[in-house]
């Protein structure tokens, strides 16, 4: 496999960007204590500016808790009635690798900047949140959703995992339509942990996947105890970019997730704290009413009606999984 982009030197770097001057202190040219210690702060500043001025909205949820059967773990189920809103790309763009007619992140809305990463990545707010402070890590030039991620994508969401403060973030990435992506132009997904308060510090999943990697860091195995095709990587502190890019490498090898002649790659999920890395291999979006982006295999569903709360804990939130994600018993595994 090769990377689609160059190495960059430091994920750091910044350079003004062509729509829009870094204002002084909001670029990521700051010692990572600088970041770590002001990073979220102004995060936090520029989410309650953006909701203050309607840039963005909050959509209001009611949480549920569904136990899973079969292993036990407790899935976070979100109802978020008014999520019809959000306008959403056709799988036919999505799949075609090319930037969409509307392209919400060129230009983006100046109100939702946060501040430039690196010379290839700038951080927005979501514009449409369930979770406070929902942030993106977006590629300043188009690249496919549907891609390989460069060493530099990782480099930039890692900075922002980084920098959260206790009890840390977490990372998503949904690769094409039946990933659950809703735009080609790439992006990463950050929230900050615990995903609703008075959960665990960590994503429900974390438990499986850990205990199937065992103590070993930095080597990518099978989770065979999950329904889907799954790997992934236990990180430790002496994980770094191009580390975390070898491995993610390593976990679409596993997966037997390769890059066609198109440069796309087939649809698969990605969650990543600084914890772990998640690989889960896709074959749809939905499973009945309940549609699944990578957050479903960190252990939580935002669903649209009663409806698919209903169905979630009908069939269990393992099934739902198992129904969008290649089996283990697929042939072509």
């Amino acid at each position: 496999m090769r990377a689609l982009h160059p190495r960059i030197p430091s994920p750091l770097a910044c350079r003004p960007g062509r729509r829009l001057e870094a204002a002084p202190g909001r670029c990521g040219m700051a010692s990572r204590a600088g970041v770590a210690t002001s990073l979220w702060t102004e995060i936090g500043e520029r989410y309650d500016q953006a909701q203050g001025s309607g840039a963005a909205s909050t959509t209001p949820t009611e949480v549920q808790r569904v136990r899973d059967g079969d292993t036990g773990v407790e899935f976070i189920v979100q109802v978020a009635a008014n999520l019809q809103h959000k306008a959403r790309s056709s799988s036919a763009t999505l799949s075609a690798g090319r930037p969409p007619r509307h392209n919400p992140f060129l230009p983006y809305e100046e109100a939702l900047w946060v501040r430039h990463l690196s010379p290839t990545n700038t951080l927005l707010l979501n514009k449409f949140n369930v979770v406070p402070r929902h942030v993106l890590v977006v590629t300043r030039e188009f690249a496919p959703q549907s891609g390989l991620l460069a060493e530099a994508d990782l480099a930039a969401t890692w900075e922002v995992l980084q920098a959260a403060p206790s009890p840390g973030a977490l990372a998503f990435f949904n690769s094409g339509p039946d990933a659950g992506a809703s735009q080609p132009h790439r992006h990463f997904q950050v929230v900050p942990l615990p995903l609703v308060p008075g959960t665990g510090p960590g994503p429900p999943m974390a438990g499986p996947v850990l205990r199937a990697l065992g103590d070993g860091f930095g080597e990518a195995r099978a989770v065979p105890t999950l329904p889907v095709r799954s790997w992934a990587a236990r990180l430790g502190p002496g994980t770094d970019p191009p580390a975390l890019h070898r491995l993610y490498l390593d976990l679409l090898a596993g997966g037997g997730v390769q890059e066609g002649t198109d440069g796309l790659t087939p649809d698969h999920n990605l969650v990543l704290t600084t914890d772990y890395l998640h690989l889960a291999v896709r074959r749809r979006e939905r499973a009945g009413p309940v549609a699944c982006n990578a957050l479903g295999f960190a252990g939580t569903f935002f669903v649209k009606s009663r409806e698919a709360l209903e169905h979630v804990r009908r069939e269990g939130p393992m099934a739902v999984l198992a129904a969008v994600g290649v089996p283990w018993a697929d042939p072509h595994a």
